[in-house]
């Protein structure tokens, strides 16, 4: 195929080292460590009538993905038809092993149907759908490299096949507790707004990688810190 040139319009991200934003001239590092708490009041003005519903892994992809449409300057004025795409290595899995102790007691009469809604790691993707009325197609992928890269290689692929006009894409992986997820894998949620880009673009995908002036990235925190240096 040729290349598909691709512009990030935004970008923002939640990490061990704190929360920021690509065109707000933040610095971005992905550091083992304990993720930083979130409060509704990161999102836009527009109230959360769920967020103390939700689990960590679910609030920090809607934070994520809420400053990445903001940094973009489109948290208003999103395209119904824009993608929301994420890879995670474990997913919901906090959520899921809170939920089996709930149902153990008594043969699952106190399981909490609470808990039972945030079981799949696609239900993140659902809550910033509903937030910004997003009907394009939705998909979280296993993350089963180190690069950290599948979602926005498979948001690109979308954009490249014409199914999407710009997609939400990144990286949402926020489980601490259990012990055997991949450790090259770090904890944290990014996400940028990407689009197919008009004129040539230094962003190109080529069906299989992102390129960076001529330069195939090594994974997403080489892509950030390529974007961030080149604002």
């Amino acid at each position: 195929m040729s290349l598909l040139n691709v512009a990030v319009v935004g970008g923002a991200w939640i990490t061990a080292s704190g929360i920021g934003c690509i065109n707000g001239g933040d610095e971005f590092s992905m550091p083992e460590g304990v993720l930083p708490k979130l409060r509704r009041e990161l999102l836009s003005s527009k109230p959360e009538e769920r967020w103390g519903r939700l689990d960590y892994y679910s609030k920090a992809g809607l934070v994520a993905a809420s400053l990445a449409l903001k940094d973009a300057d489109l948290d208003s004025r999103i395209s119904a038809s824009t993608a929301v795409i994420a890879s995670t290595v474990s997913g919901s899995v906090d959520v899921d092993h809170a939920y089996f102790r709930s149902v153990v007691p008594q043969g699952g009469l106190l399981a909490s149907p609470n808990l039972f809604a945030y079981t799949l790691p696609n239900c993140m993707l659902g809550e910033i759908s509903i937030r910004y009325g997003l009907t394009g197609p939705t998909m979280v992928v296993s993350q089963m490299t180190p690069d950290m890269m599948s979602g926005i290689l498979v948001g690109a692929k979308l954009i490249s096949y014409g199914l999407c006009e710009g997609v939400i894409a990144g990286y949402c992986n926020t489980e601490a507790c259990i012990h055997y997820t991949d450790a090259s894998c770090k904890p944290g949620a990014v996400f940028l707004i990407l689009q197919k880009a008009e004129e040539k673009s230094p962003l190109t995908f080529n069906g299989s990688d992102l390129i960076y002036n001529g330069r195939v990235l090594s994974g997403l925190i080489d892509l950030m810190q390529q974007l961030i240096q080149n604002i």
